[in-house]
């Protein structure tokens, strides 16, 4: 059986990622924007193998928990 990758709108992943990285809003080196893209990235990919896009609309405070969570796994 095919299982497709569950993806959430591309909009939507540009938004988190970018959130995420941006979230201090304060300038930052360009090797540290690049690392802390990769460890966004990395979290967002953990969380959306756990909480659906539906999920994410249901619940946002339960997708925020679980992503805070695959930052610190991911850094």
């Amino acid at each position: 059986m095919f299982l497709e990758e569950q993806r959430y709108p591309l909009e939507v992943e540009y938004e988190l990622i970018d959130s995420c990285v941006n979230s201090s809003n304060r300038a930052m080196s360009y090797s540290r924007y690049t690392d802390k893209t990769q460890i966004c990235i990395c979290a967002l990919n953990q969380t959306m193998e756990n909480i659906s896009y539906k999920q994410l609309k249901k619940s946002e405070s339960e997708f925020l928990t679980h992503f805070r969570n695959s930052v610190k796994n991911c850094s």
